[in-house]
């Protein structure tokens, strides 16, 4: 090969390692863009949360209170249904020895 081959080597080599490093740089810029509007992203989540930070705590301990309640209401119905439970027990017993007594 003569040296002009080999220059001609040289250069296409050369070339195609300028365009594989331009693509780099491009795909590193996009990933670089990308991490920071995820960071942005996140930054602004913070600060939302930051300042209704308050507000979130007051709707936690409301919901709290309303799950207290359900569960009052419900273990006073649960206890009222148990009392009913054992008077209909009683008005049968009651019932049963009227029967035996009229036959």
């Amino acid at each position: 090969m003569n040296s002009i081959g080999w220059q001609i080597c040289g250069v296409l080599l050369g070339v195609s390692a300028i365009i594989i490093a331009i693509y780099l740089a491009k795909a590193l810029n996009s990933t670089s863009k990308t991490l920071d509007n995820a960071n942005n992203l996140i930054n602004r989540a913070t600060k939302i949360v930051d300042t209704n930070e308050e507000n979130l705590n007051n709707i936690i301990e409301n919901v709290s209170s309303i799950t207290d309640v359900v569960d009052d209401i419900t273990q006073g119905i649960s206890n009222i249904g148990g009392y009913l439970n054992i008077f209909n027990f009683i008005n049968k017993k009651r019932k049963k020895r009227k029967d035996k007594k009229n036959k």
